[in-house]
């Protein structure tokens, strides 16, 4: 009686339902975040850019997954092994299987984009760039390489989810398992990194702490998956276990979370002039900001965030330079050798540098028998590449 209970109850415990409902949930949300970051590259910048294709990329990845795991709950995944017939089984691992390399590379590819995004604004040096690119390289061939471990570690592989084949020749899952581990922990620690590096780099601009902070937070939310990578890899151990379709429903979940929360913070940097539409108010900026649109020939074509403070006037009446801290992208400077390059100054001309730009206070004063008595040489007096007037 007591074995009765005990089996009934296993096959009304399921948790399909929770795995389609979750991973829709944050397909979804993340489907909004890239439909708002498509919007505002193309509708309202009228250009678009490496991090924004890799982005889609990302999400078709998930689209893919989520078609991948309906299929997988359909015919028994999320269900004890115990209460499904040999034909589920055999269609369940199958399906789950086939949903792993989508889902893996969707958390792996949107580290591609925010590299893209960050070496765009934040304009590195060439050293620099590379090893940016490589870790997120390295990060891609340790994900190929669980793939290939998957499908390799039975001959024939299909021996996997085939069990009528009793020919076959299989590794022990703890390879897998532990190459997978491996590959968790270091796509945590490129979480992190890139998160990081943003900060460490507007930490050394003089602005203001709130604005350092914003920045910092909008550039760095990514870090949040790297939290989440660290519990997913706790939930790898459940690839060797005996209820593999049950056990394992928790792992196909957090892997979808991880990569759809990486899209969503790809997206974050790009989206504020739209949420301020929506909002009608500021929301990234302390001041006053402006998002500027302009043609190919102006040079500017901002998707970044740019914050402008007040122009106060001192007591002898001389305009007193306004304040002025810029994230904005590089189409035409890719050749800068530092990123201490992104700190510069203009005048207002007609090609304006990509990338932070801080313009300092500047008070102009002059003496009228100065203007009465004639000009100064070119290339004397201030120099005002450093002054940056705005109404």
């Amino acid at each position: 009686m007591a074995d009765m209970s005990l089996r009934s109850q296993s096959t009304a415990e399921s948790k399909g339902t929770s795995i389609i409902v979750t991973i829709c949930i944050i397909v979804g949300i993340s489907t909004v975040f890239v439909l708002g970051r498509l919007f505002m590259r193309i509708k309202i910048l009228g250009k678009t850019h490496l991090d924004d294709h890799l982005t889609v990329v990302s999400l078709l990845l998930s689209y893919l997954t989520v078609g991948l795991e309906i299929w997988a709950v359909q015919s028994g995944d999320g269900r004890h092994v115990s209460t499904l017939s040999i034909e589920q089984q055999s269609a369940a691992v199958l399906s789950t299987i086939s949903g792993f390399p989508p889902n893996v590379l969707a958390y792996t590819v949107p580290k591609f984009a925010v590299v893209a995004l960050l070496v765009r604004i934040l304009n590195p040096g060439r050293i620099h760039r590379i090893v940016l690119w490589s870790l997120a390289t390295i990060c891609l061939v340790l994900v190929l390489l669980c793939i290939i471990i998957l499908f390799a570690q039975c001959t024939p592989s299909r021996a996997q989810w085939e069990f009528t084949i009793t020919d076959k020749s299989c590794w022990s899952p703890w390879v897998l398992i532990n190459v997978a581990i491996l590959t968790g922990a270091y796509s945590a620690a490129l979480d992190l990194y890139l998160a990081v590096y943003p900060a460490t780099v507007l930490m050394r601009l003089q602005m203001n702490i709130k604005k350092k902070f914003i920045l910092s937070i909008a550039l760095g939310i990514g870090s949040i998956s790297c939290f989440i990578s660290i519990y997913k890899s706790t939930r790898l151990p459940s690839l060797a276990s005996k209820d593999f379709t049950y056990d394992s429903a928790d792992l196909v979940v957090w892997t979808v979370v991880e990569g759809n929360t990486l899209i969503i913070a790809s997206c974050i940097p790009v989206l504020g002039p739209l949420v301020e539409l929506a909002l009608g108010r500021r929301v990234l900026s302390s001041t006053d900001r402006k998002y500027q649109k302009q043609s190919d020939t102006g040079g500017l074509r901002s998707g970044g965030i740019e914050m402008h403070g007040s122009r106060p006037m001192n007591r002898n009446g001389n305009v007193v330079g306004k304040n002025s801290t810029v994230i904005q992208s590089r189409h035409d400077q890719d050749d800068a050798s530092s990123q201490e390059s992104i700190l510069v100054g203009t005048a207002g001309s007609a090609h304006r540098p990509r990338g932070i730009m801080r313009t300092d206070d500047v008070t102009v004063s002059f003496d009228s028998r100065s203007v009465a008595d004639g000009r100064k040489k070119e290339g004397d007096g201030p120099k005002w590449g450093a002054f940056q007037s705005r109404d």
